[in-house]
C-alpha cells in the first residue's frame, strides 16, 4: 500500500512538473514572438529599415544561439529547476525595461538582456520532460510543444492588440508581468531532474557524430518557418497588403502546433521517428512554396499546415535526439541543437531582411523554402543504433 501511495504520489508530481514546464514553454514562446511584432512599430516610429530592423531581431537571437550549451553545463551544479526560474525572470525584467527605451540602441541593450534569460528553456525544459516520462518520449515531448504552440498562437494576437491599441511601450510592459508571476511559481513547484545526464562525463566525438548529423539536419529544415517567424508580419503586411490580418496569418501559423506536436510525437514512436522527420519536412517544404503562390483567404490554410510541420518536427527531432544520445550527454546535445537552431534566426535576422530590401518579399520567401527540400538527405543519413541483445 505504501509502494502504491508512492507511485501515485510521483506520478502526481511528474504530471505537475509537465504542466509547469509546458506553461513555461508557452511563456518563452511569447517573449520569442513579441519582438518582431513590437519591432514593426517601433520602426515605423523611428524610421527603420529592414536591414536595422534585422539588427535589433539579432541582438534578441544572438544570446539564444550562444549560451544554450553554457547553461546545459551549469545545470549540472545549479539545476535546471533554479536556472529556469532565474531566466524567465531576467527576460520579464529585460521587456519591462524595454518599454523605456527611447533610441534603438537602449532597445537592442535590453533586447540582448532578454535574449540572454530566454536562452536558458530549451536546454533545461526539454531534457527535463524527457526524463519525467522515459516510456512515452515522444508523445511526452509532443505535449510539451504543445505549450510552447499554444504562446506562439496567443503572442500574435495578445501583443498585437496591445500594440495596435495602447503602443509598442504598454504590451511590452504587459507582457512582463506573465515572468514575473511564473518565474516563484517554478521556482517552489517544479520538481528538478535528478538523472545521471547531470553528472560531468567525458565522451569522444564519434559518440556525438549522429546526434550532430541530426542537429544540422534541424537546423537547415526549420529555415523556412523561422523566417516566418521574424518577417511573417511584414510580408503580409506590407509585402502583401493585407494590413491588420498580418498578426492573424502569424497566429494561425502557430495554432497548428498544439496538436501536431502530441500526434506526430505518438506517430513516431509507432512507425518510427525519421519517416516521421521525412514527411514533416515534404510537408513544410511545399507549404513554405505556398506562400509565395496564394494570397487572401487561402492563405490561412497554408499558414496553419506549415506550423503543423514545423512543431511536428521539432517534438519529433528531439526524441530521435533522445534515442540516439547517451542519456548523460543528452542536456549538452540539447543545447547544441538549441544553439542551432537559434543561430538560424540570428543569422536569418540580418540576412533576411537584407535580402528582402534587395530582392524583394516573394523572391526571399522562395529561397526559404528550398532549405527543408535540402535538409532530405542529412535526415536520410541519420540512423538509430541497434540495441544491443541482453
Amino acid at each position: 500500500m505504501a509502494f502504491l501511495i508512492k507511485t501515485i504520489e510521483e506520478e502526481r508530481r511528474s504530471s505537475l512538473s509537465m504542466v509547469l514546464v509546458s506553461t513555461a514553454h508557452a511563456t518563452n514562446h511569447m517573449y520569442q514572438l513579441a519582438p518582431p511584432i513590437i519591432l514593426l512599430k517601433f520602426g515605423l516610429e523611428y524610421g527603420l529599415s529592414t536591414f536595422e530592423v534585422g539588427l535589433l531581431l539579432l541582438a534578441f537571437n544572438l544570446p539564444y544561439a550562444l549560451l544554450p550549451v553554457i547553461f546545459g553545463t551549469l545545470s549540472r551544479r545549479m539545476g535546471r529547476k533554479s536556472l529556469l526560474s532565474i531566466g524567465l525572470l531576467v527576460t520579464a525584467i529585460a521587456f519591462a525595461a524595454a518599454s523605456f527605451s527611447q533610441n534603438a540602441l537602449s532597445l537592442m541593450i535590453m533586447l540582448f538582456a532578454a535574449g540572454v534569460g530566454g536562452s536558458t528553456y530549451h536546454v533545461l525544459g526539454i531534457p527535463l520532460v524527457a526524463d519525467l516520462f522515459p516510456e512515452k518520449r515522444g508523445e511526452s515531448l509532443g505535449y510539451h510543444q504543445t505549450g510552447g504552440s499554444i504562446g506562439s498562437f496567443i503572442a500574435p494576437l495578445v501583443v498585437g492588440v496591445l500594440t495596435e491599441t495602447f503602443g509598442w511601450r504598454l504590451a511590452s510592459l504587459t507582457l512582463s508581468l506573465l515572468g514575473i508571476s511564473l518565474a516563484p511559481i517554478l521556482w517552489y513547484y517544479l520538481r528538478d531532474s535528478r538523472r545521471a545526464d547531470l553528472e560531468y562525463s567525458r565522451s569522444s566525438l564519434r559518440e556525438l557524430r549522429k546526434p550532430l548529423i541530426l542537429i544540422l539536419a534541424t537546423a537547415t529544415v526549420v529555415v523556412a518557418f523561422r523566417g516566418l517567424q521574424l518577417f511573417g508580419i511584414y510580408y503580409f503586411d506590407l509585402g502583401k497588403g493585407l494590413g491588420a490580418q498580418a498578426y492573424l496569418l502569424l497566429s494561425f501559423s502557430n495554432v497548428a502546433g498544439i496538436f501536431s506536436g502530441p500526434i506526430c510525437g505518438r506517430l513516431s514512436d509507432r512507425v518510427g521517428r525519421k519517416k516521421t522527420i521525412v514527411a514533416l519536412a515534404l510537408i513544410e517544404g511545399i507549404s513554405a512554396f505556398s506562400l509565395v503562390l496564394f494570397s487572401g483567404a487561402p492563405l490561412y490554410l497554408v499558414v496553419v499546415v506549415l506550423g503543423f510541420a514545423f512543431y511536428g518536427l521539432l517534438a519529433t527531432t528531439d526524441a530521435f535526439l533522445s534515442d540516439i544520445t547517451r542519456p548523460e550527454l543528452f542536456s549538452t546535445v540539447i543545447g547544441i541543437n538549441s544553439t542551432a537552431s537559434f543561430a538560424v534566426s540570428s543569422i536569418l535576422s540580418f540576412v533576411l531582411g537584407s535580402s528582402i530590401g534587395s530582392l524583394g518579399y516573394d523572391l526571399s520567401f522562395t529561397i526559404l523554402a528550398a532549405f527543408p527540400f535540402i535538409s532530405l538527405p542529412i535526415i536520410i543519413s541519420v540512423r538509430k543504433p541497434k540495441e544491443k541483445p541482453n
